[in-house]
């Protein structure tokens, strides 16, 4: 699936702008993809939380135009998720690669 990270149209052309910009909407709910990625729902959680997030840039990109962000996660284990994406141009490049390791904490039941 596609979609524009800007709702708008971005009159700078500075790289580091648009780069701040993937960055921060790059980490917004990619801890969401432990969940989904094993059945469950952010619902299913009391606490979802990022312990860190990196982000490699390969290419200059611009957050204005259509991109693809696909994400994955390969394990979540000890109340951890471990969440792994990356970012393309509508042309299939490669812009950015992310890795997020999250906590991940169940809600507890009610006591019946």
């Amino acid at each position: 699936m596609y979609s524009r990270i800007a709702q708008w149209r971005l009159n700078d052309d500075d790289r580091t702008i648009h780069a701040c910009i993937a960055a921060y909407a790059s980490d917004r709910g990619f801890i969401s993809t432990a969940a989904k990625t094993h059945g469950m729902t952010g619902r299913d959680f009391g606490l979802m939380v990022s312990l860190d997030h990196q982000i490699w840039f390969h290419a200059p990109f611009r957050t204005d135009e259509w991109l693809l962000y696909e994400t994955t996660s390969p394990t979540t284990n000890n109340g951890r998720g471990l969440c792994m994406g990356q970012l393309y141009t509508r042309d299939g490049r490669l812009v950015a690669t992310t890795v997020q390791e999250g906590a991940l904490r169940l809600k507890r039941q009610a006591k019946a």
